[in-house]
């Protein structure tokens, strides 16, 4: 090529975009479910859940989609806003990760290496077109089109170089930081993902048509780009994820507000550093992000503090209501039942955050928890309602014998999760009044014990509702072996209390029936969990046989 084509070079780009696509589709198929039951424990600490926003964001190969993920858990209060700011700090740092292998690609001729990812990946969707592997597979031929997308990039980008025009455009830019910001911010916003702009400037940088100087502006655009999508999400969202999409584009903001004057130092601080022109724009990508991590990420409550504050609570909020309840798919039992089963997942990973938070009362000063759980047991109420009126409305002769089995254990599955919510909404919010009343206190051992109990029931509803979103054999057997084995956890702490008794311990006496009831209500919320794996084991166990 001795003349820039734009046909070429847009070709190139639409390439790669489209492999980011279906490498996110795929991964999140293959592991998006997975990592969402995982949010609520792995969000209690700061540090954790700025680790999930990283590890999310290195799957789905896109911030933006970890961003409009997490708008999406707020809506439905799977998870906080106050927990959700550490992610999108780490969301925003995973991109770092991606942007050094874009750039590294960049810099290394992959076309060949490419063409055999496109063909073995090519090969092995068709392969696994009705396998469970599929998703790996179509990741796979995504990863093909983006590296074979990098490979043209840099030779549709070549003859630029030797234009003058381009250089001076280029230079004009670059020279005007606002123009500079904005244009980049304004090219990812309209193609949705950062990383793919950082990769065009890492491929501009290679080919010397950006100087050194004028690279962290550029990256300051993408950046603030990164944050138009999940913003124009949030616009249908409820008030928290409104609120999650807001922080998001002040953090960038404040951030590229701050970091402006000095861009000019800065970018040469890094060419001094840095001497391979695309890593120099993978560095200034870091070194942002982190700076914006290291700053907010111990003030996460405050900021969520103020989001509260600042964002009020829209009086046109969507009620809530199901998802995946489609009228159109009644005269279709088994994608009927497939929607149903999708809102069962929902409901079980709201009752889910029911059980995570159900003994944050105990100790908690005020009501915030308590009208929170009430907020989720209304949800849950709402969702078993719902759920039932749509399975019965089913036509009846249409059920083979099977699908009315199917129709059945959907009703108790939706029938025994919502029981979970009234044992947490109707008892133990119950036994959590009646200790704020009486102003007691349990003894230090007595409390470690109801935590531990607690912690190996949540981790066995969390494998429960795994094996409910995956069908997993080995996994449903796991789950009824913890309930032989956490009865029996019960009496041996049942006993450790009644010694205590015995010691004359006078906290023990003080919170006694409490602390019992607590523990039977528990091992009863785990016995309603193990039921839920029944009708995967008869099923799977049923087409062994078969």
């Amino acid at each position: 090529m001795n003349h820039f084509s734009l046909a070429y070079f847009l070709g190139a780009l639409c390439f790669f975009l489209y492999g980011m696509h279906l490498t996110e589709d795929g991964l999140r198929s293959a592991l998006g479910d997975r990592l969402r039951i995982q949010v609520n424990r792995i969000t209690k600490r700061r540090f954790s859940a700025f680790s999930l926003g990283i590890l999310m964001t290195f799957i789905f190969q896109s911030s933006t989609a970890t961003t409009i993920m997490l708008i999406g858990l707020t809506n439905i209060g799977v998870i906080s806003v106050r927990h959700a700011v550490p992610v999108v700090l780490g969301a925003d740092v995973g991109t770092t990760f991606l942007t050094f292998l874009l750039a590294s690609f960049v810099r290394f001729n992959v076309l060949s290496f490419s063409l055999v990812l496109l063909v073995v990946g090519f090969l092995s969707t068709f392969l696994f077109r009705n396998h469970s592997l599929r998703p790996y597979a179509q990741a796979f031929l995504g990863f093909g089109f983006v590296f074979y997308g990098l490979g043209l990039i840099p030779s549709a980008n070549e003859p630029l170089r030797q234009s003058h025009l381009f250089a001076q455009v280029v230079t004009a830019i670059g020279n005007n930081p606002p123009v500079a910001v904005l244009f980049t911010a304004l090219f990812t916003g309209l193609i949705q993902s950062s990383a793919a702009v950082i990769g065009i400037i890492a491929s501009f940088a290679a080919v010397g048509l950006i100087n050194p100087e004028s690279v962290l502006l550029f990256v300051l655009g993408a950046n603030l780009g990164s944050t138009v999508g999940p913003f124009m999400a949030s616009l249908a969202a409820q008030t928290d994820g409104k609120r999650l999409a807001y922080v998001h584009v002040v953090l960038k903001f404040i951030g590229a507000i701050l970091i402006l004057p000095f861009s000019n130092d800065l970018g040469k601080i890094i060419s001094n550093l840095v001497e391979i022109p695309s890593y120099q724009v993978v560095a200034a990508h870091v070194g942002f992000n982190i700076a914006l991590a290291v700053v907010f990420l111990p003030l996460t409550s405050i900021i969520s503090s103020l989001a509260t504050k600042w964002v009020k609570c829209d009086k046109g909020d969507k009620a809530f209501g199901p998802k995946y309840l489609d009228s159109h798919a009644l005269d279709s039992p088994a994608l009927a039942f497939a929607n149903v089963h999708r809102e069962i997942l929902r409901m079980a990973e709201i009752v889910q955050e029911m059980c995570t938070h159900v003994l944050v009362p105990f100790e908690e000063v005020g009501r915030e928890t308590l009208e929170h759980l009430d907020e989720l047991d209304d949800h849950v109420d709402h969702l078993d309602r719902d759920i039932k009126f749509y399975l019965a409305k089913i036509n009846q002769a249409q059920l083979t014998p099977s699908q009315g089995r199917r129709q059945q254990e959907l009703m108790m599955m939706t029938h025994d999760i919502e029981s979970i919510g009234d044992v947490i909404s109707k008892d133990l919010v119950i036994l959590a009044e009646k200790k704020r009343r009486k102003n007691v206190s349990f003894s230090q051992d007595g409390w470690k014990e109801i935590n531990g109990f607690h912690r190996v029931v949540v981790e066995n509803f969390q494998l429960a509702v795994t094996v409910l979103a995956s069908g997993d054999l080995e996994l449903g057997k796991k789950v009824l072996r913890h309930k032989k084995h956490l009865g029996e956890i019960e009496q041996e702490l049942a006993q450790k209390h009644l010694m205590r008794l015995h010691q004359g311990l006078r906290e023990s006496f003080d919170t006694s029936s409490i602390h019992l009831d607590i523990l039977s209500n528990l091992r009863r919320i785990n016995s309603i969990v193990c039921k839920l794996a029944y009708p995967i084991l008869d099923r799977r166990e049923h087409s062994v046989l078969t």
